[in-house]
């Protein structure tokens, strides 16, 4: 599946010798004790490679460890590795990297999504029972929607960034990839503490509690995604089939359902790249291969260029197509007085967001659109439309909501249908209770 870009077997042997001790002698940890899970190759592990899929921090081993990890660690999980992802988390497809593409379990003819491809793929495979990656546009969502498994992405700030290499950092967050809704509400309860080393993090406690699972969703609204113009995508079609049952299910059941249209359709991709490509281009300037990655060197020596020229030059070299047209656009701008007409959306879309929740608990959306499903037909180098596969998911992370893929089957060729659902900010716990409530109506088989 290429899902991994790093195994070290005598750290994961070490952990499994420990877990045997401890089941042994009766002295379990805690729920997660012995179970196993992957990180996201951006997110530090002590003493392992932390690479980011990029030759600028090739054979570069962290030296913390991430506050994810040590909080799981002092749970007795035992981790496995570093999976594959695009470059510095910037794609869709997990293709833009040095090393060999991410494969779909479900069909190697499909792609994988991006930008956690890894993630979705080790789960979907059945090597682990859960896998952390990271969500700045739909990268969790967007692969658990093609795998056919779960993905969420949180609200902001309410898990700890400390020790993931930031891309955009007001629109990062952790994201979670499983089978089972259930384990990603336990994991959401572990990764929902304070730590002082993380700077955005919201000191807002969220109850998520699985025992509370067992309320009614009585009378609570649902909107709708309709009006979507111009798109002969088969997926779409797919999603208002399923959305039309799903609707008249809710309406049965007695909850009010409405329909609602996409809020600045047009303007959201621009909008998600103009912040992240931004944020990228100051976040980057860190990896000036002054310390770490791949040197330049003749007959033992350092080439002698001036120091500005050797920078650009090993920048050059060791940084992918799509990043560095990532910080080209954020470098054009971070100096432009243009930022102030995104800025306007930006406030336009909080009053959007704010008429949305007024009417409404839930949203229900699409997560992809059929732009180059298949991997013959991924061309980074010339397509425009591979920018706009994120134009469903990436309104969550630029007005911080609350957000979930849920999958449903799988049609001809093993295409995937699903949808996902939207809360707003803070209402996490809501969203995985409504999540399961909606799993077992449709009777989704991937677990609980």
């Amino acid at each position: 599946m290429n899902a991994y870009l790093n195994f070290n077997f005598s750290f994961v042997r070490n952990q499994f010798v420990n877990f045997l001790f401890r089941s042994k002698s009766k002295r379990t940890i805690s729920l997660f004790d012995g179970i196993s899970y992957n990180l996201k190759n951006n997110i530090s592990t002590k003493n392992n490679f932390l690479t980011a899929n990029s030759k600028s921090l090739a054979y570069f081993k962290s030296p913390y460890d991430s506050d994810l990890n040590v909080i799981l660690k002092k749970k007795g999980s035992i981790l496995f590795g570093g999976l594959s992802m695009d470059e510095f988390a910037m794609g869709s497809y997990s293709k833009n990297s040095h090393k060999l593409p991410v494969k779909n379990p479900l069909n190697f003819n499909l792609a994988v999504g991006g930008s956690s491809g890894g993630s979705c793929s080790s789960v979907v495979s059945n090597q682990i029972l859960f896998s952390v990656g990271s969500d700045t546009g739909g990268s969790i969502r967007q692969p658990a929607y093609m795998c056919g498994i779960i993905g969420f992405k949180p609200s902001y700030g309410i898990f700890s960034r400390y020790g993931l290499i930031s891309f955009g950092s007001s629109i990062d967050q952790l994201g979670l990839a499983s089978k089972s809704i259930t384990i990603i509400c336990h994991l959401s309860h572990l990764l929902n503490k304070f730590n002082f080393k993380d700077y955005n993090y919201i000191k807002k406690t969220i109850n998520f509690k699985v025992k509370d699972f067992k309320g009614s969703l009585y009378k609570k609204k649902f909107g709708f995604l309709v009006g979507l113009k111009k798109s002969k995508s088969n997926l779409l079609v797919n999603y208002f089939k399923l959305t039309y049952r799903l609707s008249f299910f809710l309406k049965n059941l007695g909850h009010k359902v409405g329909v609602i249209k996409l809020p600045l359709d047009y303007f959201l991709p621009y909008i998600y790249y103009v912040i992240s490509s931004v944020e990228a281009f100051s976040n980057l300037s860190r990896f000036d291969n002054t310390k770490i990655g791949q040197f330049f060197t003749n007959k033992s020596k350092t080439l002698k260029l001036p120091f500005n020229s050797y920078i650009s030059l090993c920048r050059g070299y060791n940084l992918g197509l799509e990043v560095k047209k990532r910080i080209l656009i954020g470098n054009l701008f971070s100096y432009t007085t243009s930022i102030l007409f995104f800025t306007n959306l930006l406030l336009k879309l909080n009053l959007v967001k704010k008429d949305l929740f007024k009417r409404y608990e839930f949203l229900v959306y699409p997560t992809y659109e059929e732009i180059n499903l298949l991997n013959k037909n991924v061309k980074f180098k010339y397509s425009i439309n591979n920018y706009f596969s994120d134009r469903f998911t990436v309104f969550s992370n630029i007005i911080n909501l609350s957000s979930i893929n849920i999958p449903f089957k799988t049609v001809r060729n093993d295409t995937p249908v699903g949808f996902q659902i939207i809360s707003n900010t803070y209402n996490d716990f809501r969203l995985l209770k409504n999540s399961i409530y909606i799993k077992n109506m449709f009777n989704i088989n991937i677990g609980v």
